[in-house]
């Protein structure tokens, strides 16, 4: 059935003022969100991440004074970006063999004397047992939803790595996180073959002397906003009030709502980036070593985006500079403030309808070709039809 668009314009009529009420107390909690940042005592912030184990939010540390406003640097002459993005095709059971895909998009961007571009898909089909599953502690495990997600990221990270090492110093980017989705505890404890892998892609990229850092649009994280209530809060330890975020009795609940990136929107022009945190990721902070995940935000002129590096680029200031420059220079040429080689990556990589069908007729045809039936489960050959 379509949807009842009467009904729904009659809600969002009725819910507006409430929404536009929000918005303007969210307006206050930034602004006292702000005032929290500026008056920081970053040591007592460093005590208190150490001391509380029943802080109910994930936190930050700043390696620089925290509320840096670090102006665009001199525009470059001459640079290479290269950057990845994957989409995938996950099993159905219904299908009539059972499959993934995994389809990637390469590119590879030089400015200058010599400008040149290079664009290309990677398309990876999993068909048969070896491919479905994985063994772990004498047991096999489906490869899918979750696990394919992990496994897609970190083919992401093996080609840039390719990408980096063919264009030595170049400026890596990848979408999303540089944190490695967690598959199920219950499938394999932490660290995962998937991170053993996706670690030494990190390696390599290192190695090749270039950069990579994880680009998120329109972020959600916290992790800042976090440690300010935690900062300004005098009490020994958490209670569940904390996380509802009590105005009236708890000092952190004075911005409850506020994202780091309404933070970070009141303070940054465009172009500027924030300073740099670390990220408190449990398993970036167990396991990543030298690739442990920092972050800062960067103002594009549109939107204000989290940018995760790891700490060999964290710590390198010459690295964050050319960095920084990367992304004007990328969000300049881009739409709408998005990095332009991301967005060239992104259309190699998605996968359309048109995409999924022409990949099922591929399929259907090499079952044909091989002598093997076609039918596909009685569920998915309606849904092809409609009749009444």
């Amino acid at each position: 059935m379509p949807l009842d668009l009467t009904a729904i314009a009659r809600q969002a009529r009725r819910d507006v003022p409430t929404a536009a009420a929000e918005a303007a107390d969210l307006f206050a909690q930034v602004s006292s969100a702000v005032g929290a940042l500026r008056n920081l005592d970053t040591e007592r912030l460093r005590e208190r991440r150490a001391t509380r184990h029943d802080v109910p939010w994930l936190t930050a540390e700043p390696t620089e004074p925290p509320s840096l406003r670090k102006a665009a640097p001199v525009p470059l002459t001459e640079y290479a970006v290269v950057a990845t993005d994957g989409s995938h095709v996950d099993q159905d059971h219904h299908d009539a063999l059972p499959h993934w895909l995994i389809n990637l998009g390469l590119i590879t961007l030089r400015y200058g004397d010599q400008p040149s571009a290079q664009l290309a898909t990677r398309s990876e089909l999993g068909i048969g047992r070896d491919a479905l599953y994985y063994r772990h502690d004498g047991r096999r495990h489906r490869i899918q939803g979750q696990v394919l997600n992990v496994r897609r990221q970190v083919a992401e990270a093996a080609a840039l790595a390719e990408l980096c090492e063919a264009s030595p110093g170049a400026a890596g980017l990848i979408d999303g996180t540089l944190v490695l989705s967690s598959i199920s505890r219950s499938t394999q404890p932490e660290p995962t073959a998937f991170l053993t892998e996706y670690l030494a892609a990190l390696d390599r990229v290192e190695s090749s002397g270039g950069i990579i850092a994880a680009y998120i649009s329109q972020p959600s994280g916290s992790d800042v906003v976090a440690s300010l209530r935690i900062g300004c809060c005098d009490r020994s330890s958490c209670d569940p009030i904390c996380r509802l975020g009590d105005r009236a009795t708890r000092p952190c609940g004075l911005f409850p709502d506020v994202l780091d990136r309404h933070l970070f929107a009141a303070m940054l022009e465009a172009g500027e980036r924030s300073a740099i945190w670390r990220s408190g990721w449990p398993t970036s902070q167990r396991y990543y070593g030298r690739h442990a995940v920092h972050f800062f935000y960067f103002d594009t002129g549109v939107e204000v985006c989290r940018v995760e590096i790891p700490a060999w680029v964290a710590l390198d200031p010459t690295r964050v500079d050319r960095l920084h420059a990367v992304l004007c220079a990328q969000c300049d040429r881009g739409d709408d403030g998005y990095p332009r080689a991301l967005i060239e990556a992104h259309h190699l990589a998605v996968v359309t309808a048109g995409d999924r069908r022409a990949l099922d007729t591929v399929i259907d045809n090499a079952l044909t070709a091989g002598g093997i039936a076609t039918l596909a489960s009685a569920k998915q050959r309606a849904k092809r039809l409609r009749a009444v």
